[in-house]
């Protein structure tokens, strides 16, 4: 037994002190650091944090650990000199296992205060532990003595073997793609009206997904839309109670664009529900050639009757064009397509 020790360890008293201090060191920072960390940064709201609370303590006592080895490398026998290696992979397995478990449960977290759906929430939660066992994989492997520089190339096959793969389905990876921007740069909320100009849908976002979103129109219908579509196209976003309505008016008589614009303004104003603050405004939308094309825009609180609104706006709006005593040549020369109007 002794025989056995000795190989193991070179028994000198003075050898055996400062690892010993780092050893007591590390093992109340790592009391320090469990209970300050899982009081403060760990926080979580969906799951308990307890789960952290081995990983966290065996991380910091692996890393003083693996300090005294470094800084006495005679400590050890020569015939066990493995033991660096064994303990490097140690925390490298364990930090592994903390970061996903942290990223797992913050991802929790943010997909409550995002009201993301639970099959959205395990995709981000399977990339975060992959993601996270490829890097520890390649860590483990150079620390085992793989020579990872000179062997980039079996690397760079397997990471374009993923890319082609996901590059076949590309829509799906788009779409993958923007529901990762939309989670976390969140340029809108669910709540929020939104229109798509180019594809005339608007609703207001009831939900969004990883690959998808949903939309509520005003008959209450779901309206299934493809993440990359919010990205890839104009959208005009309402927040809170205030939904928007936007009409455009063509005309080729470049002296009546003034009074044009006024008439759009008070056929909006006089108009039931069309909410006076914020005013509504026209704006120049398009200059073609010797045509123009104005914008109203307009905001109002009652959802389900914005057919309604537009089709009095309309009306009001044709009203109003006969004060311009010019109404016959106006209709004749300038023309106002219902089609035109963005929900």
């Amino acid at each position: 037994m002794i025989h056995v020790v000795n190989s193991l360890f070179l028994f000198f008293p003075d050898n055996l002190i400062l690892p010993g201090l780092i050893f007591i060191f590390f093992l109340a920072l790592a009391y320090f650091v469990d209970y300050y960390s899982r009081k403060t940064i760990f926080r979580f709201k969906t799951k308990d944090n307890l789960p952290l609370r081995i990983p966290i303590l065996l991380f910091v006592i692996s890393l003083g650990i693996n300090l005294i080895i470094y800084l006495n490398v005679n400590l050890f026998s020569t015939q066990i000199t493995y033991i660096k290696s064994t303990f490097q992979i140690f925390t490298v397995v364990i930090s592994a296992i903390l970061l996903n478990r942290i990223a797992k449960s913050s991802l929790a977290d943010s997909s409550v205060k995002r009201k993301m759906d639970v099959f959205s929430l395990r995709i981000l939660q399977k990339i975060s532990t992959l993601s996270i066992g490829f890097i520890s994989f390649w860590v483990i492997i150079g620390l085992l003595g793989y020579d990872v520089e000179n062997n980039l190339l079996l690397i760079i096959l397997v990471l374009s073997t993923i890319i082609i793969t996901f590059a076949i389905a590309k829509d799906t990876l788009g779409n993958l793609l923007s529901g990762l921007i939309i989670f976390i740069w969140k340029p809108f909320k669910q709540g929020d009206f939104l229109s798509i100009h180019e594809k005339q849908i608007s609703g207001i976002l009831s939900n969004v997904g990883l690959i998808f979103s949903k939309l509520v129109d005003q008959n209450q219908n779901v309206i299934v839309v493809p993440n990359n579509l919010l990205l890839s196209n104009q959208i005009s976003i309402s927040q809170g109670k205030r939904f928007l309505i936007t009409l455009y008016y063509r005309t080729s008589s470049f002296n009546n664009v003034d009074k044009i614009r006024k008439l759009l303004i008070q056929s909006a104003i006089i108009t039931n529900y069309v909410e006076s603050k914020p005013r509504p405004i026209v704006l120049i939308h398009d200059l073609h050639g010797s045509e123009i094309t104005l914008e109203l825009t307009c905001f109002t609180n009652k959802y389900n009757q914005i057919d309604k609104i537009k089709s009095n706006i309309r009306t009001n709006f044709l009203k109003e064009l006969k004060t311009l005593g010019k109404s016959r040549t106006t209709r004749k020369n300038d023309y106002f397509d219902p089609e035109e109007i963005l929900y």
